[in-house]
């Protein structure tokens, strides 16, 4: 029997050490204040609880003492009685517990029930002071999605649908699903400290990424060049060109001496060179003329068809004539 005495005792032991840690992860369901109306039972075990409430500060009773545990229950009798208001009793009995998620989930029942503004002052500034002593225990977790109305998941629990806000936490580390509506389930895991976070999942449907715009070619380079052709026009026709001028010029001066020296009685014996001289002067004059006819029409030929670059410049071009307009000026250049 002293065998099963001690085995029953580790158990309870066991069961004690870990209990806290029930409270790590799930709430335990807070009262329902509604079942039942009775005031006068309300009262009483509202006033009992507060009797061993201050007997446990007084004491200065550690957590898990029998004078809390017991004003946590008369807390939880008035509320079956019918007193919502015993719900802020409630969460300050499991505060001193320190079951800071169960206190925690309570007091915003109460606020749910009792909105804060509706308070008396003295009621806002002692619940205000009791929720900011639990934030530095619980971590409070809200979930959004994109779209809404999701189904979530905390460790593989539902926990209801999107958004959901202020869910209490101790901290910790916990896996969050969350599953769209068409799709695989996505989870994340995330470290959470006291406080307060906000997590997203955002299921719009990405847009495909749109190509780059094509690259503008560059202008294809001419196949090939008449610019040799026209620089050699232009030198040629302008040799030619002085050479056919220098040739009449020549043919005058000599039409000049002939008529100086041989329209006499006695001519010289040198009239028939310079008559032969002038003939051929004239004659190299005007094939000389008639050359830079022909080089200057080759030139104006190639640089018409001189091909041009695809893309045209700013200014007027006609060819490979550009121009520009000053404000009292035209200036004009040959461009290839």
């Amino acid at each position: 029997m002293r065998l099963y005495s001690y085995l029953a005792l580790s158990l309870i032991l066991i069961a004690v050490a870990i209990a806290p840690a029930a409270h790590a992860q799930v709430a335990a369901p807070v009262p329902n204040c509604s079942a039942q109306k009775n005031p006068s039972a309300a009262e009483a075990a509202k006033r009992d609880g507060l009797k061993y409430y201050r007997k446990s500060k007084a004491n200065n009773e550690p957590p898990g003492g029998p004078d809390m545990s017991a004003a946590l229950s008369f807390f939880e009798a008035a509320c079956a009685n019918g007193d919502d208001t015993a719900l802020e009793l409630r969460a300050y009995a499991l505060s001193s517990l320190e079951r800071f998620v169960d206190a925690a989930v309570t007091l915003d029942a109460f606020l749910a029930a009792h909105p804060l503004t509706s308070l008396a002052p003295d009621i806002q500034a002692r619940v205000t002071a009791a929720q900011g002593e639990l934030d530095k225990h619980v971590a409070t977790l809200s979930v959004e999605s994109v779209p809404p109305a999701l189904a979530v998941s905390i460790n593989h629990r539902a926990v209801g649908k999107t958004p959901l806000a202020g869910i209490r936490l101790l901290p910790g580390t916990f896996d969050l699903g969350v599953t769209p509506e068409h799709g695989d389930p996505t989870s994340r895991t995330v470290n959470l400290a006291a406080g307060r976070h906000v997590e997203t999942f955002d299921f719009t449907p990405k847009k495909a990424a749109e190509p780059p715009p094509a690259a503008t070619p560059a202008p294809a380079a001419p196949t090939h060049s008449l610019r040799p052709f026209f620089y050699a026009s232009v030198v040629a026709g302008a040799v030619t060109l002085a050479g056919g001028v220098g040739m009449l010029a020549w043919s005058q001066e000599r039409t000049g001496a002939y008529n100086a020296r041989c329209t006499g009685s006695s001519p010289p014996g040198d009239c028939a060179d310079l008559l032969s001289q002038y003939v051929l002067a004239r004659n190299l004059g005007i094939v000389g003329l008639v050359a830079a006819g022909v080089f200057a029409a080759a030139a104006i030929t190639f640089f018409v068809l001189e091909p041009k670059p695809a893309a045209a410049p700013a200014d007027s071009i006609f060819g490979g004539l550009s121009c520009a307009v000053g404000a009292a000026t035209v200036r004009c250049a040959v461009t290839f």
